[in-house]
């Protein structure tokens, strides 16, 4: 006999150690900004900060990617169905190509946990199952000048907001490339403590 597979409870797999501060609240306020008026965002400051961990929480990224390597064995929660934001972190040196291939397998793992989510009575499906409102982009220092038009187009095609997170000197570069790029509206952060 084939065992079904089990529910898991969200509230199991949240980090229990994070800390809803006064500063992630400002950063969970300007990604909802950001998605609201489709800008393209800019949150930057000096390393161990908290920006990542931010950014995850804010995506629960780490669920999904817990969920993923045990699909086969759980169904996601209802939840899941309230989340519209993905955090991509791209690797060093991608080609336009490589951005645009993992920012659709991000996009694709939170349309699947939404599509396997699971209520006590039944599987939830659905057709329109891309509800990516936002991309975060954590270490977007990473990405090459063609990368951050990648985004941008993407952006812009498909009405999603991006959030680039970095070091200091990420704003003068994205400026720069904000005079190349007409209509590119930044909406920007500096981010001293999470």
């Amino acid at each position: 006999m084939i065992e079904a597979p089990r529910k898991i409870s969200m509230i199991n797999l949240e980090d229990q150690s994070f800390i809803i501060t006064k500063e992630y609240r400002k950063f969970a306020e300007f990604c909802a900004a950001c998605t609201r008026n489709a800008y393209i965002g800019l949150c930057y400051g000096p390393p161990g900060v908290g920006k990542t961990f931010a950014a995850n929480h804010f995506t629960h990224w780490d669920f999904l990617e817990l969920w993923q390597q045990s699909a086969t064995e759980y169904y996601p929660p209802v939840e899941v169905r309230k989340y519209d934001s993905v955090l991509y972190t791209p690797d060093v040196a991608q080609s336009p190509k490589e951005v645009t291939s993992q920012v659709r397998a991000a996009r694709f793992r939170l349309q699947q946990a939404i599509i396997y989510s699971q209520d006590d009575d039944h599987v939830h499906v659905r057709s329109d199952a891309d509800t990516v409102k936002l991309i975060i982009v954590d270490e977007a220092d990473r990405l090459s000048a063609l990368g951050l038009e990648t985004l941008r187009a993407l952006s812009d095609r498909e009405k999603i907001s991006v959030i680039f997170i970095g070091m200091p000197g990420l704003e003068k570069r994205l400026a720069s490339t904000r005079s190349c790029t007409p209509g590119l509206d930044l909406c920007t952060s500096s981010k001293h403590s999470l």
